[in-house]
């Protein structure tokens, strides 16, 4: 699948879904789907189309400017993941450290991928995984600890 077809694929079927849940469309890089709460923590969905279009994954993570001063510079041109590896959406394990590539060589395969294994984790994993991320501290509490000295946060993390 090419990336064209992805993202064209990815707004109508995450963006249909993430969309009645209040988040927004970052369409420039991906598409990148995000909200942002009232304490200033934006809440990240971020399907990404392997190299050779044979398959996907998903990061679920959360940021803010609060920890990450360049994030509103970012924001246009690359988020950083604060949970570095501990981001990927997975059917089983939900959100956690294992990559699960999503097959996507094909539309059907994508619609497959996303009907049977995809909205299932999301809904059951991921959705409820951002809905603990309220408040600065919760935030600081999912940063990776190989990555906290970026945020000045040594010491903290999981």
């Amino acid at each position: 699948m090419k990336q064209r077809e992805f993202k064209k694929l990815s707004i109508e079927h995450f963006g249909g879904l993430l969309c009645h849940m209040g988040f927004d469309i970052q369409k420039r890089y991906g598409p990148t789907y995000y909200r942002i709460n009232a304490a200033g923590i934006y809440h990240f969905v971020m399907p990404q189309i392997s190299r050779h279009g044979n398959w996907f994954d998903i990061m679920v993570f959360a940021n803010s400017s609060h920890i990450n001063h360049e994030f509103e510079t970012n924001f246009e041109t690359g988020i950083d993941v604060p949970s570095d590896i501990n981001s990927f959406l997975d059917p089983i394990l939900g959100v956690s450290w294992r990559h699960k590539p999503y097959k996507c060589k094909t539309e059907e395969q994508f619609l497959s991928s996303f009907k049977n294994e995809v909205e299932p984790a999301l809904l059951q994993f991921g959705l409820p995984f951002l809905d603990t991320i309220n408040t600065v501290s919760d935030l600081i509490k999912t940063v990776h600890p190989q990555v906290a000295h970026i945020y000045n946060l040594s010491g903290t993390g999981t």
